[in-house]
């Protein structure tokens, strides 16, 4: 993942690099993980704002979060912090 900043908005995005090289837009389009996200809109799931292939190569553009979920945990684990049931929801 990368931190980037959107120069049309300047919206602070992450951007994730797929591995493998798409010679076509359908392709890309048919990955289970492009279409998910497509579809899934939902507060507690990170947004994907944009799908871009570059020169074969695949990037996906999501809403930029400072922390993943496994560092919040961490954090708490150290702060000596349990989640409560609803937190968890």
């Amino acid at each position: 993942m990368f931190k980037a900043l959107r120069l049309h908005d300047n919206e602070v995005v992450a951007i994730k690099k797929m591995k493998q090289k798409y010679s076509n837009w359908e392709d890309c389009l048919q990955l289970r993980e492009v279409k998910s996200l497509r579809k899934l809109h939902h507060p507690n799931l990170i947004r994907l704002l944009e799908v871009l292939r570059i020169d074969e190569e695949l990037y996906l553009v999501f809403d930029f979060l400072e922390l993943n979920l496994y560092q919040v945990y961490n954090n708490a684990k150290e702060k000596g912090r349990q989640f409560t049931e609803n937190e968890i929801k």
